[in-house]
């Protein structure tokens, strides 16, 4: 009978722990999504339509928010997947990667795609923007939670990869 190394165990604790934590501070950063989605509806029902908030300034902030609100939402459950499942790969962890990806991929695309100047080209200034403290729009003075999430989750593979790492490390010495 093989008996699993006690760094090996030490390695999967370690990193489910830091996929438990991540999942908690992703699932913060949704509800600062949720803040930030409310905030920008309030500000949409207070301003409308206007020739300095176009029609495809509101989408694209609608839009943008979402698909960042879905990557924050992939990779939570990814996290927690991983930190409460008894087995350490699943293939569910594989969907929530692959979710995770797709959204990143999009988001990244609609943001390169659209020109930023032809969304805000009636907004004289950055002061007629509400002051968004969660947004994904590149506005001066804002924290953007898309970089957190993603530094947040790269930490936890960080620790994922070392568990791996104790595995691997554990296999060779059998062999």
């Amino acid at each position: 009978m093989y008996i699993v190394d006690n760094n090996v165990t030490r390695k999967l604790e370690q990193a489910r722990v830091a996929c438990a934590a991540g999942s908690k501070m992703l699932f913060a950063i949704l509800l600062l999504y949720a803040i930030d989605a409310v905030t920008l509806t309030c500000f949409f029902v207070q301003t409308g339509v206007t020739a300095e908030f176009a029609l495809a300034w509101w989408l694209y902030s609608y839009a943008k928010t979402a698909l960042a609100v879905l990557t924050a939402f992939f990779l939570r459950a990814y996290l927690n997947e991983f930190a409460s499942t008894p087995e350490a790969f699943s293939s569910r962890q594989t969907v929530f990667l692959y979710g995770g990806s797709a959204c990143l991929i999009a988001l990244t695309l609609f943001e390169s795609a659209l020109s930023l100047s032809s969304i805000f080209h009636g907004i004289s200034s950055y002061e007629a923007i509400p002051p968004f403290l969660f947004s994904e729009l590149e506005v001066p003075g804002v924290i953007s939670l898309k970089k957190i999430v993603l530094a947040i989750f790269v930490s936890c593979a960080a620790f994922i990869l070392r568990y791996v790492a104790a595995l691997k490390s554990d296999s060779d010495t059998l062999a």
